[in-house]
């Protein structure tokens, strides 16, 4: 079955939508950036040696091993804890995207020379789609010229 150009735009949207809200979730949202160590932990066993501080050891040097080493395998696959015991919900992210006015200046659609006849028919990719996708279709004369139809927006319904 083939996929219309709007599917794929729905899909499109889906993903980015989803996307940003996976970013903002496991992003900092305006705290204070983490700073970095200021040397790299080692995760590497390494040997206890006395220093000549301390009283001379008896016993043979043991090794010891960073805490990630020590742990489960399934335990180094599972996500971080959280930084804050109270992560924002999904909805919350997304209600504090800012919402601002359309700017179309500059658009000319002159500049887009991606409007092809695919089946000979004498109407464009543009024109197809707004023909299938209309709610009321549209008057569709010579050339292609078409007059009426309704849509419903997919941004903004």
């Amino acid at each position: 079955m083939p996929t219309s150009p709007m599917d794929v735009r729905r899909r499109l949207v889906r993903l980015i939508v989803v996307g940003a809200a996976i970013v903002a979730l496991t992003t900092d949202c305006g705290g204070p950036s983490p700073t970095p160590p200021s040397t790299p932990t080692p995760a590497v066993a390494t040997p206890s040696v006395a220093t000549p501080s301390s009283p001379p050891s008896t016993s043979s040097p043991s090794l010891t091993s960073s805490p990630s080493l020590t742990s489960s395998p399934l335990a180094l696959l599972s996500p971080p804890a959280p930084s804050s015991p109270a992560q924002p919900s999904v909805a919350t992210v997304l209600a504090a995207l800012p919402v601002v006015p359309e700017h179309r200046a500059g658009y000319k659609r002159t500049l887009f020379r991606l409007w092809i006849d695919a089946n000979g028919n004498g109407c464009d990719t543009r024109k197809e789609v707004l023909i299938a996708e209309a709610i009321v279709a549209p008057r569709v004369s010579a050339r292609c010229a078409l007059s009426g139809g309704r849509w419903i927006s997919l941004y903004d319904g």
